[in-house]
């Protein structure tokens, strides 16, 4: 059983069951959520009569982001109808007929990140109003606009092709591979080394999530201690959730591509799409690159504060997670999976170009015979 305080979260291995402190006392007193709420409302000294009937404050911010909704999806079908190239797009290339555009109040996000904001707050809705509709980035520019997969795709293609024991075991057997200060053998790392990885990435759904809870050292004493199986369960979820999402995209590219085939005039835009995509990956890439060169502990640092919580991946230089995965092996590692995606975006941008030239070409042969 572990419970993390940072993160506010407990997990039950043996029932494979976990959550937040309301599950917990659910799990525990056999109640519903709404008593488990009053429960512990009643134990921190909070007030929560006040949102029975609904907080007036809160209805009115609920009512102006609807109202920024409706408004925004007028302001997008406004733009679909004055563009004369979209209209063309989703009426002749996409063959949608204005039934089906009015149907489903089908718009368009012009390409402008700011567009629909200054418009909204024109009417008089302020920024905050426009973040509680979900209108906003972060950033505080449009949510909609376009849009690419293409860089996670590749991305996460490279971090699959590194993140194998064998890319392990070959950097152990490196020859300028710091051996470990605390007596780990050779023969240990790649042992302990590999079913850490293998646990991580479990492709066949073989190991348990307490798995590395009970896993033992030579001397029978546990490997790792509760906060690194706490990491490491964190880091599994985190790699599966992201190799699951690659395989929707990617069935997504080749359910449009197979769109694609059976509507020829939609052909360049999808090979241009890809394009940008690619050409997107290599900017970011060189940013990744730049870091690593230039400070890679800021970067290695920036990196895990953006998945993870407060200092709950920071361990000990004695803890068996450093010993096993040294700061060596995430410099080779991230220049690998650097390298391999500019890689694998150079691919696209080479198909993409020649696979264009060749449409402007037959395009040209049937002007000629015409």
């Amino acid at each position: 059983f572990m419970v993390s305080p940072e993160k506010g979260i407990w997990h039950d291995f043996s029932a494979n069951k976990g959550g937040d402190i309301f599950t917990f006392v659910m799990e525990v007193e056999g109640i519903s959520f709404k008593e488990a709420l009053e429960k512990l409302a009643a134990q921190a000294g909070v007030d929560i009569s006040r949102y029975a009937g609904g907080d007036a404050q809160m209805a009115r911010r609920k009512a102006r982001a609807r109202e920024a909704l409706e408004l925004a999806t007028k302001y997008y079908q406004f733009c679909l109808s004055k563009s004369k190239k979209v209209s063309e797009y989703v009426f002749y290339k996409r063959n949608l007929n204005r039934g089906t555009v009015e149907e489903f109040r089908i718009g368009y996000a012009p390409a402008e990140g700011k567009a629909c904001k200054k418009f909204l707050q024109s009417r008089g809705y302020s920024e905050q109003e426009l973040m509680d509709a979900g209108l906003l980035n972060r950033f505080g520019g449009d949510m909609f606009r376009g849009r690419m997969m293409v860089p996670f795709v590749l991305l996460m293609n490279a971090i699959i092709c590194v993140f194998t024991p064998q890319y392990l075991v070959s950097q152990y057997r490196s020859a300028d591979f710091p051996p470990d200060p605390f007596g780990f053998t050779l023969e240990e790392r790649i042992k302990y080394g590999t079913e850490s990885v293998n646990y991580i990435t479990d492709y066949r759904h073989q190991y348990a999530d307490d798995y590395l809870a009970g896993l033992k050292k030579e001397d029978g004493t546990l490997l790792y201690k509760e906060r690194e199986v706490s990491h490491m369960y964190d880091v599994r979820i985190l790699f599966q959730n992201a190799r699951f999402a690659m395989a929707l995209m990617i069935v997504f590219i080749i359910i449009t591509m197979l769109l694609v085939s059976k509507r020829p005039n939609s052909l360049p835009g999808f090979l241009k799409s890809l394009s940008i995509g690619a050409s997107i990956t290599l900017f970011l890439i060189l940013l990744v690159g730049i870091g690593i060169l230039t400070g890679f502990d800021a970067f290695f640092e920036a990196f895990h504060h953006l998945f993870f919580t407060g200092d709950s991946w920071l361990f000990w230089e004695n803890d068996s997670l450093i010993r096993l995965f040294p700061e060596p092996l995430w410099i080779h590692g991230f220049t690998l999976v650097a390298i391999l995606t500019a890689a694998f975006a150079i691919v696209i941008l080479l198909i993409t170009y020649f696979a264009g030239k060749r449409i402007t070409k037959a395009k040209g042969k049937m002007k000629e015979k015409w």
